[in-house]
């Protein structure tokens, strides 16, 4: 019996010890907030934030989620002009115009839903000064071959910055399970399945393609461009 009664104050003391701690969570705002004369103490620790997205540092210079973000987003812009690049009057690749904009399109998604993530989880994202011009490489001009070898490229850069967002979650200093998982189900997969495919479609053009044999390889680009239109 004494035993019981020295177990139940220990968990007695434990419990009050927990509640002089939680000067730092957002019960003790509130209750500060409601007893100050008059109110104007900030209820700073009551929002989303917990994990990874409550020790990230929010500042425009270091921070691995908005660059991910701008990633997406200079994809998407690349990509589109690729598209754009395909779909006038005198390349007249529709089909090529075709898997540009889709993917300009998944890139511009990527970007909206981890917009969205974040913003759910309490973080913000922060567009100053990660969009200079003269640092974007214009991706305009490519010939049928070139593009998708381009876009290969464009799609390992992305996958690579989702790999390293994901290792920063999976770290013991920022571990955070949810962060982690909403990455795979929403980049990892996406991100290898594009590779494989613009990969594909290289070598298969690349084996269509003959040295010095313009009118051969216009009619192979051709005949590929109906490949893509039909995908």
């Amino acid at each position: 019996m004494k035993l019981q009664v020295v177990v139940i104050a220990c968990l007695v003391a434990a419990a009050v010890a927990a509640e002089d701690s939680s000067k730092n969570f957002c019960f003790a705002d509130v209750d500060k907030k409601c007893n100050s004369q008059p109110a104007k103490t900030e209820t700073e620790h009551c929002n989303a934030k917990y994990g990874a997205f409550l020790k990230l540092k929010n500042v425009t210079e270091s921070d691995p989620v908005s660059d991910f973000v701008h990633a997406n987003l200079v994809n998407n812009f690349q990509y589109l002009m690729l598209a754009t690049h395909f779909s006038n009057y005198e390349k007249n690749r529709p089909g090529f115009e075709k898997l540009y904009r889709d993917l300009s399109d998944e890139a511009w998604n990527g970007a909206i839903e981890m917009i969205k993530y974040t913003t759910k989880r309490g973080g913000r994202v922060f567009f100053e000064g990660r969009f200079d011009s003269s640092a974007i490489k214009m991706v305009v001009e490519q010939h049928e071959l070139g593009s998708l070898a381009k876009a290969v490229d464009l799609q390992k850069t992305l996958a690579q910055e989702a790999h390293d967002l994901h290792r920063i979650f999976s770290s013991d200093e920022l571990y955070d399970p949810d962060a982690s998982s909403f990455l795979e189900n929403h980049f990892l997969g996406k991100h290898s399945e594009a590779i494989r495919v613009l990969s594909g479609h290289t070598h298969d053009l690349k084996r269509m393609i003959l040295p010095g044999k313009d009118e051969v390889n216009s009619l192979s680009a051709f005949m590929f461009d109906e490949y893509l239109q039909n995908l």
